[in-house]
Parts: structure tokens; sequence; C-alpha cells
């Protein structure tokens, strides 16, 4: 997601199921309805909720941990710098409640392990 967000581009709508992953670790975006494109990178800010949609999603603290840090480290830039993990945390812990409200609100199971 670095280099999307290094691009401009915002995935607005974090479903796991709206990015895949190729045979060659080759990385594509679908269900471009909720994408959002800004003239340069994305801010710091913009990018923190964004990855914090994504993350929240994802069923273990230990593979949210393997998402920041690969982000992390791709993205080599004056943002990097600004970049405030305290908040990223708390936006992801803040995403999990939201959803697990939504999943209770249509009667699904608020605890699964993918969202």
């Amino acid at each position: 997601m670095a280099m999307i967000h290094k691009m401009g581009i915002e995935q607005a709508d974090g479903n796991l199921t709206n990015f895949l992953l190729g045979p060659d670790d080759e990385f594509a975006m679908i269900d471009e309805d909720d994408i959002r494109v800004y003239s340069g990178a994305i801010p710091v800010n913009v990018a923190t909720q964004n990855l914090a949609n994504v993350a929240a999603r994802l069923a273990h603290h230990e593979m949210i941990e393997e998402l920041l840090g690969a982000y992390l480290e791709k993205r080599h830039d004056k943002a990097g710098a600004e970049w405030n993990t305290e908040e990223f945390w708390a936006s992801v812990y803040s995403w999990k409640q939201m959803f697990k409200k939504k999943r209770v609100q249509k009667n699904i199971s608020p605890d699964r392990e993918f969202d």
C-alpha cells in the first residue's frame, strides 16, 4: 500500500477482498468505486487511517505488525518520519470496534477472524 499511497491513491474500502496478490507477489486493487486520487502522495493522516482500515480487518496482532512493518519499510519519503505509530494503533482499534458494532447490528457473529 505504501506505493499506492505514494502515487496519491487511497482505497477507502479496506475490505480484504478488494486486494489481490498474484503468484509473483504482484499486487492489484479491485472494486475501484471507492478509490480517491490525490495530485501527489496522500497526506500522512489519510495514509494512517487508510492503512488502519485495512489492518483492522486482519485477524491477529502479528499480522497487523507485519503489514505496518512492510508499509513503513517501503515508505521511504519525508512522510515516513512524520508517521505516528500510536495514532495508527488507536485507529486500528477504532476501526475494529466499528466493524464489530456493524456485525452486531446485522446479526453477524461479532468475533470473526477476518472482515
